[in-house]
């Protein structure tokens, strides 16, 4: 019985020992100068994971860190016109929780006004409106968007400007992992089955 109380136990570290999601934050890097660089090649950039695709081609830059238009004082993602899109997607594909983002008015005049933020997941879509206040610098919005393929934001007005995208992909487990999964569930099985058939006890008949 004690071998059998060892093998449970072991069987059950092995579910808890599953991979965590593994986080992650775009920064958009942290360019020196005044004035602003094109991101990537301007439509498609990459960084941490995540790869940002601009609905017109050469429109995605960043300010330089000097830039008095930096909200963040690194690096920013921000597109030159208006009723345009930028899409993130999880490079080479698949789903990931969108914890929160960061935005800021185009200018960091600042500027209020709501910015529309659009998702796809893997069993549906969703939209809302993200309320910047009136205040210079970013604002955090917490989304904890679950399972999403891609998010969108649309540059109306204001114009916004956008940092620290952060995100988590669920970690997959190794094949070692999944079989000691299956052992453990194997070993509880087995477990409560033993401890039922201890528990029986034959009562001979009355006669």
């Amino acid at each position: 019985m004690k071998k059998l109380g060892v093998f449970v136990a072991t069987s059950l570290i092995s579910l808890v020992n599953i991979p965590a999601a593994e986080a992650a934050v775009v920064t958009f890097g942290n360019p020196a100068g005044d004035s602003f660089n094109l991101l990537g090649d301007g439509t498609t950039y990459s960084e941490a994971g995540l790869t940002f695709t601009s609905s017109v081609s050469g429109q995605l830059a960043t300010w330089q860190s000097a830039s008095l238009y930096n909200a963040a004082g690194n690096g920013v993602l921000w597109q030159e016109y208006g009723a345009q899109t930028v899409t993130a997607t999880l490079t080479g594909g698949g789903s990931f929780l969108l914890n929160s983002i960061d935005l800021a008015d185009l200018y960091n005049a600042p500027a209020s006004g709501r910015i529309a933020l659009s998702w796809t997941t893997t069993s549906g879509s969703g939209s809302q409106s993200l309320m910047l206040d009136s205040a210079k610098g970013l604002q955090t919005f917490t989304l904890n968007l679950a399972d999403v393929t891609s998010f969108t934001l649309e540059q109306g007005g204001p114009y916004f400007q956008l940092d620290n995208v952060n995100f988590s992909i669920a970690a997959v487990p190794e094949p070692s992992t999944w079989m000691m999964m299956l052992l453990g569930v194997g070993g509880i099985g087995m477990a409560l089955r033993r401890r039922r058939s201890a528990g029986m006890r034959f009562v001979p008949a009355q006669g």
